[in-house]
């Protein structure tokens, strides 16, 4: 029986990169220099030579958080009801701010927001005495914001808002709204060493009458800051929301997603083919799981079908490497015993087959695409036509424009490379 040798380069952590070997071998075969027929990647013993480097998020030095109070926030804060919003917003700040702390509230439109305790943010919150009959422009908040963080000392903000873009009593708004990317776009050129996340979530909306106006009304978790802390922010703020059934979404500009994080897991020895299948003496095949680390990604790769949609496994030499789709499985947490913590694994079954030569390199590629596939889950709250429609949210394109005109979404993502020899 022959030998097989797969060996995968991934990184160890932030700090520096590590080879990692993977060897499988038969009972038979004596050790010694492999067959490798590309020494760009691998040394004549198999040893991988490529440095990489892989995303590691990393939680911030602190957050400061941002809510818009206006008229079309109202449903959200109505007197002494309950509501998804309330619970969820109100943990999401408790788990950074501490009990002497604030928060700044935008209450008036084109004016700085008003630090409040965050004790007393709760009160009023709860009491309804942030229903308002204000508008607020959402680029101001976010230009505001911006120039009010700290990003390089590793600063986070996040915006609460349901980003509806209505200047009440405002003669040009409709020319204001045909301008809203541009504006978006204009701020954020000035701010070219941001990342950003937008998160949707969902909350029962209360009108005035104290009657539910729509059990699922949009709202919005902007973050701000270092990728590596904006990756942070958004698993957490995302996973809070998940486990209490409130999160729709996410999408994020400015990532630098580095090389795909990678081990080879259930591998196994030569696997006998059809008979007369032989090509360049390699006549067995051999199946292998490889698992990538997506903790970071973006969650839309938790589809199966998205996900394969974007990896690509591609011989330098000829030989096949085929995606088992169907068997595809993740494995997924959301705490790590202690406090609420994601990690998300995907597990690629591959089957390695047809090698023409005696060795084999493999190029593995994860790509997070430029533009968000129009089957997202944002698409239910676009294209609304109605301010008053709060199960949408008005003026929702002109935000997102504005950050794809002027922020690259993912920065080119680096191979890894695996070998394969028969020897």
């Amino acid at each position: 029986m022959k030998k097989i040798i797969l060996n995968l380069m991934t990184a160890a952590n932030l700090f520096k990169c590590t080879a990692m070997c993977f060897v499988v071998t038969a009972l038979i075969g004596c050790c010694g220099k492999v067959n490798t027929t590309d020494s760009k990647f691998f040394t004549e013993d198999g040893m991988s030579t490529e440095k990489t480097k892989t995303f590691v998020s990393q939680q911030p030095a602190n957050v400061k958080f941002y809510v818009e109070v206006s008229g079309s926030m109202n449903g959200f804060f109505r007197s002494n009801l309950s509501t998804k919003f309330k619970n969820d917003v109100w943990s999401v700040i408790t788990d950074f701010v501490s009990s002497d702390g604030q928060v700044n509230v935008y209450s008036e439109q084109n004016k700085a927001a008003v630090a409040v305790p965050v004790n007393t943010f709760r009160d009023r919150m709860n009491k309804g005495t942030f229903v308002s009959t204000s508008s607020t422009n959402v680029p101001d908040m976010i230009s505001r914001m911006l120039d009010d963080v700290n990003t390089k000392s590793s600063e986070v903000g996040v915006l609460i808002s349901d980003m509806k873009y209505d200047l009440v009593g405002n003669s040009a708004l409709q020319a204001l709204i045909t301008q809203y990317s541009t504006d978006i776009r204009n701020i954020m050129m000035r701010h070219r060493d941001v990342a950003v996340c937008l998160i949707a979530a969902t909350s029962e909306y209360i009108d005035k009458n104290g009657n539910e106006a729509a059990p699922d009304s949009p709202y919005y978790y902007l973050i701000v800051g270092k990728r590596s802390n904006v990756v942070f922010m958004r698993n957490f703020i995302a996973t809070l929301l998940n486990n209490n059934k409130s999160f729709v979404d996410e999408i994020e500009w400015g990532i630098d997603y580095l090389s795909p994080s990678i081990t080879v897991s259930d591998y196994d020895y030569l696997t006998e083919i059809e008979a007369n299948k032989s090509y360049g003496g390699f006549d067995d095949e051999c199946s292998i799981t490889l698992d990538f680390d997506i903790t970071n990604y973006p969650w839309t790769f938790e589809n199966k079908d998205y996900l394969v949609k974007h990896i690509s496994i591609k011989s330098e030499y000829g030989a096949e490497a085929v995606i088992d789709t169907k068997k595809i499985t993740y494995d997924i947490s959301f705490d790590d015993g202690k406090q609420l913590k994601r990690t998300a694994i995907a597990k690629i079954p591959v089957k390695i087959q047809n090698m023409f030569d005696k060795s084999d390199v493999f190029e593995i590629t994860l790509k997070c695409p430029e533009v968000q596939e129009p089957n997202m889950r944002f698409m239910r709250y676009l294209n609304s036509q109605d301010v008053n429609d709060v199960t949408t949210t008005y003026s929702m394109e002109g935000l997102l424009q504005g950050f794809y005109s002027s922020m690259e979404r993912f920065k080119e993502s680096k191979p890894v490379h695996l070998l394969i020899s028969t020897k």
